[in-house]
């Protein structure tokens, strides 16, 4: 692995003299202005694209003006003009919308794949794998299965590749382990066998581990930040795992408040994102629709920009009266434990009204659990908006393999 992931290339990294000329003609974000190397490519990028790259010459001509924060929606509207003419390599997931197509550069594809390898060192090697994912995830010759097979079918996938080996990590969505966890759990069964999970594609929540801990005694858990856009851009911390570490040699991260200022320590803000490398679709200052609690780790050990943890898309909250967002994970970790509730999707198709669709469990009340949902909703919220109450036999993933607890249209 490349020397440059510890200090000779990254955060720590000197700042080189043509960088550092670049820097005095081009607006600097607030949050890079004492991080010299994310200073000076920060720089680099946007002074190569806006002279060379058509969507960046539309909306950041001046690199010496401040670049404009863009959402998802500036690129899809503009998708053409981003490619500039490259091959789609990938595209998002569209949970959000239409999807954005997008294309990596050569340099761009080595950066991710060296980030990959990086991970897998942090996490202590590579070991054999089990991926339950998205069937466009998976990859010619591995072992896998797709994340839409019925649970009992991934079962029994599991139990038979498993079956006289030791030492397997498995890899899959976060609420798909979850529902991994417990019919393992109700069926009297634990995976000794699995010493790795790996997490990722969701946004997880860690009032989830003492579950995943019990199915999987054996297991470290693992979890990485990524998109379809940027790739890889942060790992869980191997020594304090609250904090994550972002992969700052290819990614800028800035955690913004709703002036566009850095958020302190300890506050939620919006995950404003920087590729340095991928010159066929740049992405500068995205706001690619998620949350994250700025942090300092003190690990000491990884010299990268860390925060606490990422909080998922805006589908991962939802609004109050006044239109204020609400990190749903404060709630959910509660509605996991009302009795009867198997699975919950909760819909906001405006400030005063959801839909509440939700499964429940064999000799379940109903009625009960309408009054305790409506209960929790109106103590989360603030205030008690209509709520359209709907019993499903299952609530189904979406097209893309993951599964959402909550989507926000308000």
């Amino acid at each position: 692995m490349s020397l440059r992931w510890y200090g000779k290339d990254g955060e720590t990294g000197p700042l080189h003299s043509a960088n550092a000329a670049l820097m005095t003609d081009v607006w600097i974000p607030h949050s890079f202005r004492d991080r010299p190397y994310a200073s000076s490519h920060f720089a680099r990028m946007v002074n190569w694209a806006a002279n060379n790259h058509p969507f960046y010459r539309k909306f950041c001509p001046d690199p010496a003006r401040e670049v404009p924060v863009l959402g998802r929606a500036d690129f899809m509207s503009h998708n053409d003009l981003l490619l500039n003419g490259h091959p789609e390599t990938g595209r998002t997931s569209g949970s959000t919308g239409v999807p954005v197509r997008v294309s990596w550069s050569p340099e761009k594809q080595q950066r991710d794949a060296e980030a990959s390898q990086l991970f897998r060192q942090l996490v202590g090697g590579a070991l054999s794998r089990i991926r339950i994912v998205s069937a466009r995830e998976a990859k010619p010759g591995e072992c896998w299965l797709d994340i839409c097979s019925p649970l009992d079918e991934q079962l029994a996938f599991l139990h038979r590749e498993l079956a006289g080996r030791q030492g397997v990590a498995l890899v899959t969505y976060p609420t798909n382990a979850i529902q991994l966890a417990e019919a393992l759990l109700e069926r009297g069964e634990t995976l000794p066998q699995i010493i790795r999970l790996v997490c990722y594609a969701e946004s997880y929540e860690q009032e989830q581990e003492p579950l995943l801990q019990a199915a999987f005694p054996n297991a470290r858990i693992w979890n990485n930040y990524s998109c379809s856009e940027l790739g890889i851009v942060a790992v869980r911390c191997p020594h304090e795992p609250d904090f994550m570490h972002a992969m700052s040699p290819n990614v800028g991260v800035e955690i913004l408040d709703a002036n566009g200022l850095p958020v302190a320590d300890g506050d939620t803000g919006r995950l404003v994102l920087t590729d340095y490398w991928n010159t066929y679709s740049p992405f500068i200052r995205y706001d690619i629709g998620d949350m994250a609690v700025a942090g300092c780790c003190p690990c000491g050990k990884i010299p990268y920009l860390s925060f606490r943890r990422a909080l998922g898309k805006v589908r991962g909250f939802l609004k109050d009266a006044k239109g204020q967002k609400r990190i749903f994970a404060n709630i959910g970790a509660r509605l996991k434990h009302v009795d009867g509730l198997q699975q919950y999707q909760i819909i906001q198709e405006q400030l005063d009204q959801l839909t509440v669709r939700y499964v429940a469990g064999k000799n379940a009340s109903t009625v009960e659990l309408e009054r305790r949902l409506a209960e929790e909703l109106e103590t989360f919220l603030g205030h008690r908006p209509q709520m359209d109450f709907r019993l499903e036999p299952v609530i189904e993933r979406e097209s893309n393999g993951k599964f959402y607890a909550t989507k926000c249209m308000a």
